[in-house]
């Protein structure tokens, strides 16, 4: 399944750098909250790891105000002794309001590495929205909130189709452009 997701983002990269008019690319470095949302009918629960993230990024220009960002990332999330740590592959559309702020919405593909996580799906897809901000002409700031959209528990844990567990990430951070 990690090739599969890292060949699956290098055919989005290297297919939208070839139709592109204009690109960038660079690093992208911040704070990251993961919230685990269980919920079923009735009753939800909510749990709050915190950490970081880094990774690499491509800016294509589609048209005059509209690119897309296909991004890695590398994500370490802390709680009490506890530490998980994902792969995430955002593909954020942005449309440009000002030469200076983008807004940015696209889905995320994610990828849990935790071997020890027994019962829990490790590829989850998540629908993210946020901003971006250019500080300078290579210094930017943009953050991020992920919806996560599929269940995370694997079927056979015996809860049936009413308990769900969603992974939720805010990011913050600084990105540089190369």
């Amino acid at each position: 399944m990690m090739k599969q997701i890292l060949l699956i983002g290098a055919v989005i990269f290297s297919s939208i750098a070839a139709k592109a008019q204009t690109s960038n690319n660079g690093i992208k470095a911040g704070f990251n909250s993961l919230s685990l949302s269980v919920s079923d009918e009735n009753v939800s629960a909510n749990s709050d790891l915190s950490g970081f993230y880094i990774g690499v990024y491509g800016e294509f220009g589609l048209s005059e105000n509209f690119n897309i960002q296909p991004e890695l990332q590398a994500i370490l999330s802390f709680s009490e002794g506890e530490s998980s740590s994902t792969l995430a592959l955002p593909v954020m559309f942005e449309y440009l309001a000002t030469p200076k702020l983008a807004l940015q919405a696209g889905p995320q593909f994610e990828f849990l590495l935790d071997e020890n996580s027994e019962g829990l799906r490790k590829f989850g897809v998540g629908f993210g929205t946020g901003l971006s901000f250019d500080l300078t002409d290579k210094l930017f700031i943009d953050g991020r909130y992920v919806f996560g959209l599929n269940n995370r528990f694997e079927d056979d844990l015996g809860f049936g189709d009413d308990i769900k567990l969603n992974f939720n990430y805010i990011q913050v951070g600084l990105g540089f452009r190369l």
